[in-house]
């Protein structure tokens, strides 16, 4: 397939977590004691957990004695050694449920591990451009549902309209605004420094401009401020 000759498999990696992350659905995993709302699993969690045995594999058969450290470690260090000694400390007290705790501590460890598995494995501009062609195709999915929510089958999200995989107002607009934040800045900073036609440049920005129906279309207002703020940074 030449698509993927043009990345490599830690790369194609990435590219299914892309995918798992903006297009599978959650599905009801029961519930936790202290936690009321059910527990979700999503395919981005499943293939998180893969990812984290294919790296630990990787890491001791490389028997690397040094390290490279990737941006802002010492903060994301400091960050996590917060939370855990937070978690500690609420748990002694017994001002907070353990399942409770240790599930929402556990997803922070998750997001940084997304985050150190692509700055060990992503390093090439090229790969970087691959990937976030990826998350504007999953970006128009998303509003193509939007669209279809506006004009034919009425809202399905808790105000407005959801995306495909977030239902409420909060978790919808910030899914959409961090993909329009990401990919604006992407265009505005690489894209349009490229050898390309004017054509291809403006219909990037189109693709990229019509995400914000989806930050509209959840009706929430934080999301929203959110949104002409992170604007504003970009452009300055």
């Amino acid at each position: 397939m030449p698509y993927l000759q043009k990345i490599n498999l830690l790369a194609f990696f990435l590219v299914i977590l892309v995918l798992a992350i903006g297009l599978t659905p959650s599905v009801p995993f029961g519930t936790l004691s202290g936690l009321e709302r059910t527990i979700d699993i999503r395919g981005e969690d499943i293939w998180i957990l893969v990812l984290f045995f294919f790296w630990l594999g990787a890491f001791l058969r490389s028997r690397q004695e040094r390290i490279e450290k990737p941006p802002l470690f010492l903060p994301i260090l400091f960050w996590l050694g917060v939370g855990f000694f937070s978690l500690l400390i609420n748990l002694f007290f017994g001002s907070l449920n353990l399942p409770r705790g240790v599930f929402y501590f556990a997803k922070e460890l998750e997001f940084f591990f997304v985050y150190f598995f692509t700055f060990f494995y992503v390093r090439s501009l090229a790969t970087a451009n691959q990937l976030l062609r990826i998350w504007l195709f999953v970006g128009l999915v998303n509003i193509s549902w939007v669209l279809t929510q506006i004009f034919l089958i009425g809202r399905k999200g808790e105000y407005g309209t959801s995306a495909l995989n977030e239902w409420g107002v909060f978790p919808t607009g910030a899914f959409f605004l961090l993909i329009f934040i990401f990919l604006f800045n992407w265009w505005l900073h690489a894209f349009w420094r490229k050898d390309y036609s004017l054509q291809k440049r403006y219909l990037y920005l189109v693709a990229i401009l019509s995400i914000t129906v989806g930050i509209l279309g959840a009706l929430s207002k934080t999301v929203f401020v959110a949104f002409w703020f992170a604007l504003f940074v970009s452009l300055v």
